[in-house]
């Protein structure tokens, strides 16, 4: 919906498999990921890795993985993505709400995968953090202080529309309606509900931190410095 609105139009045909707790290397081994990826022609396939990358454990309090697994899912993943002629993008994930220090983490893990592969960087972690910081009073966590609450998916989902859309440079809805998704990342095609509803000074104020991470990321050439 976001990008019919940015590009006067174009139409955007997604497929999601989404599987809670899953890391890359463990929905490799599920057939459902590729089955879509070989189902039909894309253009990207947008990946991200469980939120601390599978989870590590340090003096018995859960950290970010090593990178290793995230390198060597992506990888198995981004060969089958270039055989069916796509191009990967990794999604920059954010530290969790009360551990700002695994952000420095997750960035290094994310933007390592992406220089080895030539992958999109969407920078959502990056501009995430500086929401959190600018506009502190807005929450962009859901209650368990992991996942995003709606207004976090729509900074999400206004940083990857500025990462794949360059040109995408109109004013969004602040309000955004779709096919229902459970908790268990199943898509409901039989109903539309309304995903997000913001104010219109909280939806411009993420747009513009969306764009701004995305364009400082190409200033660096596309990665992180």
């Amino acid at each position: 919906e976001l990008a019919r609105a940015a590009t006067a139009g174009r139409q955007v045909e997604t497929r999601m498999v989404a599987i809670p707790g899953e890391t890359l290397l463990s929905l490799w081994e599920r057939p459902e990921a590729r089955q879509v990826l070989r189902a039909s022609k894309w253009d990207y396939v947008v990946m991200q890795d469980q939120s601390l990358l599978g989870e590590g454990l340090r003096d018995g309090k859960f950290v970010v993985n090593s990178p290793r697994l995230l390198h060597w899912g992506a990888r198995l993943f981004d060969g089958e993505i270039r055989q069916a002629g796509a191009r990967t993008v990794l999604i920059q994930t954010w530290s969790r709400r009360d551990e700002p220090a695994h952000q420095a983490d997750l960035d290094f893990a994310y933007d390592s995968v992406a220089r080895e592969l030539r992958a999109i960087l969407a920078p959502v972690g990056r501009a995430w953090q500086r929401a959190r910081h600018e506009y502190p009073g807005l929450d962009l966590y859901a209650r368990d202080g992991s996942h995003p609450s709606p207004a976090g998916s729509y900074l999400l989902a206004c940083t990857l529309l500025s990462a794949l859309f360059p040109e995408a440079d109109r004013e969004l809805p602040s309000s955004v309606s779709g096919q229902a998704v459970s908790g268990g990342g199943v898509v409901d095609a039989t109903r539309d509900v309304v995903l997000v509803t913001l104010s219109a000074d909280h939806a411009r104020q993420l747009q513009s931190l969306a764009r701004s991470s995305v364009d400082d990321l190409r200033q660096q050439g596309g990665y992180l410095n």
